[in-house]
């Protein structure tokens, strides 16, 4: 979300500028009595763009909202990926659940610090990734814990 509003602003500052643009086109020719260009009617060009660069601005505020209600509920995306990516992987090695006490989460902090140790924020506690990751398996497939690979899957 935060990366659409980014966009958004990005995009937001292009139609101001092309607007921007055209006007300075459409004042030139105002002078020499050509409204269009190519064929294009100028005026209503940058009419149009004008009110997209107005809707995209109204959306701004809103989008922003959204994205801080839905980061403050949703959790640490980042870390809950990772952490859900590597029950599988923990299921092959020991043939157990992955948990939120050792050793899995010293497994987790360890892939963790294994990607970049100086540039990653360090982890207080997985508990929380981990039971959310859990969570979001068991609501996508009722009643199994798809990272295991080699049975039935159930829980």
């Amino acid at each position: 979300m935060k990366r659409f509003a980014k966009k958004a602003e990005e995009l937001c500052d292009q139609i101001a500028e092309a607007a921007r643009e055209l006007d300075l086109i459409a004042t030139a020719q105002e002078h020499a009595y050509e409204p269009e260009l190519e064929g294009v009617p100028l005026l209503r060009e940058m009419d149009r763009l004008l009110r997209a660069h107005s809707a995209v601005e109204n959306l701004r505020a809103p989008l922003t909202r959204l994205y801080l209600q839905r980061s403050q509920n949703a959790g640490d995306i980042w870390r809950i990926s990772f952490a859900s990516s590597l029950f599988r992987t923990w299921w092959q090695l020991t043939a157990r659940d992955p948990s939120t006490t050792k050793p899995f989460t010293s497994f987790l902090d360890a892939a963790w610090q294994s990607l970049s140790a100086d540039e990653l924020p360090f982890v207080k506690s997985w508990e929380s990734a981990i039971e959310t990751a859990r969570a979001r398996a068991r609501n996508e497939n009722p009643g199994e814990a798809p990272w295991r690979i080699d049975e039935k899957s159930s829980l």
